[in-house]
């Protein structure tokens, strides 16, 4: 799904979705079963995503490219992943906090490889949110990263829920209760707020454009 987030087709409603089974794997799977699914996961897609780099004619372009934002990549797999299984799993309360951990070190990654002269934000999924005008506007308030952060928890809330539906199935669990939602709703009704004011600002902008104006001419 990340494949098709980005131009082109540049499905960008993919990206609230596109990292649920990597973050289904990071909460439920062992470390070298994460890492190993990180590896596959990355080089797929960042091998597709920057084949334009052959555009550079060397023959180390793309592979150059595409190992140094695996760096990168496997970083935020890595600490995402140390950090959502070092909050304590006790209590039902604290599965949102794993899932806000392992979100903050994912973001962790994504603002470190745009710092300095070698920086490289390419794949950062805020980005991929270019033609939702309603949305980006609260960029101007919180840059890419606020857009970032959001489709993050979106992803992190979403694999939670789903990991917990799929231990009930397999019976290792109980039914999602009220809890469970707490995440996924506040995250729901913070991208229909930031929508809500991006409308606002938008047709606000658009009243501005078209208001008559007088002018004399001496």
């Amino acid at each position: 799904m990340l494949i098709f987030t980005f131009p082109e087709p540049g499905l960008s409603a993919l990206a609230w979705i596109a990292l649920v089974p990597l973050f289904m794997i990071i909460i439920t799977a062992s470390f070298s079963r994460t890492l190993l699914a990180a590896i596959v996961t990355g080089v797929l897609f960042y091998v597709v995503y920057l084949f334009w780099m052959k555009e550079y004619k060397h023959p180390l372009a793309l592979s150059g490219g595409v190992f140094g934002v695996m760096v990168f990549w496997l970083g935020a797999v890595i600490i995402s992943f140390f950090m959502y299984h070092s909050v304590p799993a006790r209590g039902r309360a604290l599965r949102g906090v794993r899932l806000v951990a392992l979100v903050c070190g994912w973001f962790v990654i994504d603002y470190v490889k745009t710092i300095g002269y070698l920086a490289f934000p390419w794949g950062i999924l805020g980005y991929s949110q270019y033609k939702n005008l309603a949305l980006i506007q609260s960029a101007s308030i919180f840059g890419i990263w606020g857009i970032d952060a959001l489709i993050l928890l979106c992803n992190a809330s979403l694999a939670g829920l789903a990991v917990d539906i799929l231990s009930r199935r397999a019976g290792e669990g109980r039914l999602p209760g009220v809890r469970r939602f707490i995440l996924p709703v506040a995250v729901f009704f913070l991208v229909i707020a930031s929508m809500a004011w991006g409308l606002a600002k938008l047709s606000e902008e658009r009243r501005s454009t078209f208001t008559k104006k007088r002018i004399a001419m001496v």
